[in-house]
C-alpha cells in the first residue's frame, strides 16, 4: 500500500503541526495535483481521519484511480481540470507522462524531464485540457481549507502567489511544490510570510508551511 505520508514525510510532519493545536473534528483539504490519492499524498491521511475536501487532477490515468479510490464517498469533491494561477475558463495544451507523474502544462518541465520519462517506456504525450484559475477553482469550492496542497509540476509557486487570500482565511498548512527551483522556493515562502506562514521545512521538492491559530 502506498505511504500516507506523503512524498518526503510531509503528511507526517503536517498531522504532527496539527496536533499541537485542536485539530478540527471535520477539517477539510484542497488538493491540487492529487495524482491517485494516494502515492505521495498529502492529503489521503486527513482523509483516514474523517475529513474532507477537494482534489484536482487533469492526468487520466491517475485520475481514474482517484475515481476508484473515492467512488461514493461523501465529502469528497474529484474536478478534472488543469488549474492555473490566472486569467480564465481555457483550452491548454497539457502534456500527459501517462502516469509518471510528471503531467504538466510547462514545455520547459517537458524539456527537463522528458529523457527520464521516455526511459520508464511511456513519453509524454500532449493534449488539450479544460484549464481553471485558482480564483474559480476557490469559488465554485469555497473553503474552509485547514490544509492546501499544490503539486502541479512547474506552476505550483504561481499559483500559491496567486491564491486568493480570503480563500486562505483558515488554512493552517500549506504545503506547495517548488521543483528544486532556488527562485521558486524563494516566492513560495516570502507569498507565505507574506500570509503570517512559517517556513517548517524545505526539502529538494516542497515547502512545508505553518501558521498558528
Amino acid at each position: 500500500m502506498p505511504s500516507q505520508d506523503g512524498q518526503y514525510g510531509e503528511a507526517a510532519l503536517a498531522r504532527g503541526l496539527f496536533e499541537q493545536t485542536p485539530l478540527p473534528a471535520r477539517g477539510r483539504f484542497l488538493d491540487i495535483g492529487a495524482y491517485d490519492g494516494e502515492t505521495f499524498s498529502n492529503t489521503r491521511l486527513f482523509r483516514v481521519w474523517g475529513w474532507g475536501g477537494v482534489l484536482v487532477e487533469p492526468s487520466p490515468r491517475p485520475l481514474a484511480k482517484l475515481l476508484a479510490l473515492y467512488r461514493g464517498e461523501a465529502g469528497v469533491e474529484i474536478v478534472a481540470a488543469v488549474v492555473a494561477a490566472a486569467g480564465g475558463r481555457d483550452l491548454v495544451r497539457f502534456w500527459d507522462a501517462c502516469g509518471d507523474g510528471l503531467s504538466t502544462t510547462e514545455a520547459a518541465h517537458v524539456a527537463k524531464w522528458r529523457p527520464m520519462v521516455e526511459r520508464s517506456g511511456n513519453g509524454f504525450v500532449p493534449y488539450w485540457a479544460l484549464q481553471i484559475p485558482i480564483w474559480e477553482l476557490v469559488t465554485l469550492f469555497p473553503g474552509p481549507y485547514h490544509l492546501v496542497s499544490i503539486d502541479t509540476e512547474g506552476t505550483s509557486a504561481a499559483i500559491w502567489d496567486r491564491f486568493p487570500d480570503d480563500a486562505l482565511s483558515e488554512t493552517r498548512v500549506a504545503i506547495v511544490e517548488h521543483d528544486g527551483e532556488a527562485e521558486k522556493i524563494k516566492q513560495v515562502e516570502r507569498r507565505g510570510r507574506d500570509r503570517g506562514f512559517q517556513v517548517i521545512e524545505t526539502n529538494g521538492t516542497n515547502s512545508v508551511l505553518w501558521r498558528t491559530p
